[in-house]
């Protein structure tokens, strides 16, 4: 077998030994490249992540990033892009292989796709563009980008990597954990999960009676909620003539004693998959496997179709994409049976007047949505979380990729004018807008004892994430981490307590090892709540834009955000109307102004407090409202 030496050291016809490139990437063997590097024949060293990035500066080997290789213009194409090719399942020519009783397994995996195909086209265009500026060069790559460059050249050859079994999104869960005062994080695949599910829907049917109706009251089936957060809602269905029962597939319903109380308390009934999965979801499950795998091997025969739809500027990259959009598309579809079996029967076993869902992309909701509707049943759709309301074109097809424009939705409970406004402008007819205001903010608005004693500086992160071609770079992840090692060492020069809230998502990175390095006073938190957090903070500094800016408002706190990341969404009305805007550089002027301006600070809690009254209606009795409103629906 020809070793690495060998192979770099054959000369090809138009090839010289100093034109030698090496592609690496997070699967990067750093042995493999240092014995590489002896040979002495490497022209020039390319990294394609920030990690891969990370592991070469810190064994001192100079490389390029390949960030360097494409603009703004072809990262900004690149994140379009990916919107359309998700949208692959609905050509006619195989639409039908992809259905099953009137649901689209392509519609079903369109989050978890792009997901991957952002990374992977950002790799494309890289590749495409050193290729053509080193067109009479030899390259040597890891497997996943020796796919890539073969797509050009010939001239491509693998080089050991570290072997990593192939992980989509959804295969792993991080789930945040706090054992006594100690926070930590720990990854479960997504079998496990399923295993854990099944232990606890066990428990539940111990614990908990099927669900019972009473005929005179009307039936809201809710899909995939968490009590904990909704705790308002669940509190106050006692108090309305409603039967509420929960449906969870992705989340636990009930996993700890706190969402069992809240449960046990609310009267709501929960329907597990030992209630509903019966000897006739059994058969069915089976019949409808031997269906798909049919439709799956005739899908996979459209092979022309796939290269031309799987192409940009004329260059298909189906070959590199196949294996590992036939893993997925195949590995979802087999699950995806389970669930759509399960959920039949759940509507021919009980009768609902309406589901609750608070996203119309998700898996389980788009599955429960599409039964839904054919039965006739109302379909309302909850406003989770503040977006970006800008006129940017970017969040324009952002928001309309994750569902903030509804669809299916027969009404659309939202928060405020402000999102009403935002709307309308985009189409939504006003009849299906309910402006009812949001459950999630009743707690804080009725805690009487919000104005704890505020001894600290609150950071809320928001980091780059993968399904942005944008954050991805390594100047924008670089800077994030850069502006929150300066904002630690600010507010530790200025003698002020920090405490750094995570985020919740998926991609976050765990900043304890670069913080500690700074001080080691500094609190991390991964799991607590952030609005128990913002009740006892001096100042809330946001990294960008988030949710929460919302609660230190409805707080009256003073809000700063510090603009890290341009992901071509333009600035959102709660950063432009609401907060104190600054960035890394400004960020000391602004935060000693803060600290020492009274007549500042004071201006920045009463511009807060305009705008969240504004956003927010019914503070404080929006869950009472939505329950009101689905009693009568």
């Amino acid at each position: 077998m020809t070793n690495i030496n060998e192979k770099l050291n054959t000369k090809s016809e138009n090839h010289d030994t100093d034109s030698n490139i090496l592609l690496v990437d997070l699967t990067a063997n750093i042995d493999e490249i240092q014995k590489i590097l002896e040979n002495g024949t490497i022209h020039k060293i390319i990294s394609f992540d920030y990690e891969s990035h990370e592991l070469l500066k810190n064994n001192k080997i100079t490389h390029e990033i390949s960030d360097n290789y494409t603009s703004r213009t072809e990262l900004i194409h690149v994140q379009n892009s990916c919107y359309e090719y998700v949208k692959w399942f609905a050509d006619e020519r195989i639409q039908e292989l992809t259905n099953y009783d009137g649901i689209n397994f392509g519609s079903l995996l369109q989050v978890e796709l792009n997901y991957f195909l952002v990374q992977f086209i950002k790799k494309l265009f890289e590749i495409k563009n050193i290729y053509y500026q080193n067109s009479s060069s030899k390259f040597f790559a890891s497997a996943t980008l020796l796919d890539l460059v073969s797509l050009f050249t010939n001239s491509a050859m693998n080089i050991d990597s570290v072997e990593q079994s192939r992980m989509f999104y959804y295969d792993t869960l991080k789930i945040p954990l706090k054992v006594g005062k100690y926070e930590l994080t720990i990854q479960i695949s997504k079998n496990y999960f399923n295993m854990l599910r099944r232990i606890f829907d066990l428990s539940l049917l111990v614990l908990s009676k099927p669900p019972k109706f009473n005929n005179d009251r009307k039936t809201t089936l809710a899909v995939e909620f968490d009590p904990i957060r909704y705790k308002n809602l669940f509190e106050n269905l006692s108090h309305v003539p409603l039967n509420f029962i929960m449906f969870n597939r992705r989340k636990l319903a009930i996993w700890n004693f706190k969402s069992f109380s809240l449960i046990k308390r609310s009267g709501c009934s929960v329907i597990t998959t030992n209630s509903i999965s019966d000897r006739t979801v059994k058969i069915r499950i089976k019949n409808g496997l031997a269906e798909v795998n049919s439709k799956i091997e005739s899908l996979w025969i459209h092979d022309d179709f796939f290269k031309s739809f799987f192409s940009i500027n004329g260059i298909s990259f189906w070959n590199a994409l196949r294996p590992i959009f036939k893993e997925l598309y195949t590995k979802r579809t087999h699950e995806s049976i389970s669930e759509i079996e399960i959920a039949k029967r759940i509507f021919e076993k009980y009768r609902f007047d309406s589901i609750l869902v608070w996203s119309e992309i998700g898996s389980t909701e788009q599955i429960m949505i599409k039964l839904a509707k054919r039965l006739g049943i109302k379909i309302v759709l909850l406003q989770h979380g503040l977006f970006y309301d800008s006129e940017s074109i970017s969040a324009f097809k952002m928001n309309e990729f994750q569902g903030i424009y509804p669809v299916d939705a027969d009404k659309y409970v939202i928060w405020g004018t402000i999102e009403k406004n935002h709307q309308i402008r985009h189409g939504i007819p006003n009849e299906k807008l309910m402006v009812l205001g949001s459950p999630l903010f009743d707690e804080i608005v009725n805690d009487v004892s919000k104005n704890k004693e505020q001894n600290y500086v609150l950071l809320a992160t928001s980091g780059p994430v993968k399904e942005n071609a944008l954050d991805l770079t390594v100047e924008t992840i670089e800077r994030n981490r850069q502006t929150i090692q300066k904002i630690c060492d600010i507010v530790t020069k200025m003698n002020k307590k920090l405490v750094i809230k995570l985020h919740p998502s998926q991609d976050e990175y765990d900043l304890s090892n670069l913080v500690k390095g700074i001080n080691s006073n500094i609190v991390i938190k991964k799991t607590a709540n952030i609005s128990q957090l913002a009740k006892s903070c001096d100042i809330f500094i946001m990294i960008d834009a988030s949710t929460v800016i919302l609660e230190a408002h409805l707080l009256k706190r003073p809000v700063l955000s510090v603009l890290v990341k341009d992901s071509d969404y333009g600035i959102p009305s709660v950063l432009s109307e609401s907060c104190v805007l600054t960035d890394m550089d400004n960020f000391e002027t602004t935060f000693q102004r803060v600290l020492s301006d009274e007549s500042f600070r004071k201006s920045m809690i009463e511009k807060g407090t305009d705008y969240v009254n504004k956003y927010l209606t019914n503070q404080g009795t929006a869950s009472m409202r939505l329950l009101k409103f689905l009693a009568n629906i």
